[in-house]
């Protein structure tokens, strides 16, 4: 059952509903990645050897799965936009959120595919036992020359990680117009959060300013990383053709022919 409230929301939000922030999650994956990769490269040194819990970081699919769960509704949006754009007219864009949304079996499979805490945690369970079968048989045969991290099931298991981070996310800030939360054993509950990041009924104006005040820090945040990293590479690389230059120098010392006595 729809409400007419939640009818009516999701009608004025229009395109912005469809879009949902998605650069603020991208935005958000693209800061966390930095540290995330630093750290598992400075305390997972066993990755390779198939010891450790989970697969190494892998920042690809932590950053596709930021936007993978709004890449269906976006789409669909798209086409429906193209649709109007060639008929001039309105009608499959305002149908998309004020029924499709939330009546067309298809368009809500489509959207909570990558939305739903269910599905997302059965894909993470697969990707996981599948990388920790492949971890086995590569250390039972020594077998290390291609590192987990690099695999597809480790791809896969941060990509649905990232993608389970995404909903979370958005389940407390959709006032009705959120995931469904037990899809696809339940095809109709929804979160109702006090709290809507669009909606100014429900807080959306203040939600906005601090969402994208957060974004705007995130890209500060992430160009004084980038320029940290730069900095601490030129210092090893110049402390590096430092000892190559000291190395150098010893061993041209070292071929210095002494002289020759005198010939008799």
């Amino acid at each position: 059952r729809i409400h007419a409230r939640a009818r009516k929301q999701v009608h004025r939000a229009g395109i912005q509903n469809a879009i949902m922030q998605t650069y603020s999650h991208l935005l958000l994956a693209w800061t966390l990645s930095g540290p995330l990769q630093q750290r598992w490269a400075d305390e997972d040194g066993e990755t390779a050897t198939g010891r450790c819990l989970i697969p190494s970081f892998c920042q690809k699919g932590f950053i596709v799965g930021s936007f993978l769960p709004d890449a269906p509704l976006i789409l669909i949006t798209l086409a429906c936009l193209l649709l109007d754009l060639i008929l001039d007219s309105t009608q499959f864009t305002a149908r998309l959120f004020s029924d499709w949304y939330f009546h067309n079996p298809w368009i809500k499979a489509a959207h909570n595919m990558f939305h739903s805490p269910i599905t997302l945690l059965f894909m993470i369970t697969a990707s996981l036992i599948f990388w920790r079968r492949r971890s086995s048989r590569n250390a039972a045969g020594n077998n290390f020359s291609s590192s987990p991290s690099s695999s597809t099931s480790a791809f896969c298991f941060w990509l649905f990680m990232s993608c389970l981070f995404h909903t979370l996310c958005d389940i407390p800030v959709h006032h009705d117009d959120g995931p469904l939360i037990f899809f696809p054993i339940n095809w109709n509950y929804r979160f109702e959060s006090p709290l809507s990041y669009y909606d100014p009924d429900y807080h959306g104006r203040a939600f906005a300013i601090v969402e994208h005040s957060a974004d705007g820090f995130m890209v500060l945040w992430k160009v004084w990383w980038r320029c940290c990293q730069v900095k601490t590479r030129n210092n090893i690389r110049r402390v590096e053709n430092d000892k190559m230059c000291s190395r150098t120098n010893v061993e041209l010392s070292s071929l210095v022919v002494p002289p020759t006595g005198d010939i008799v």
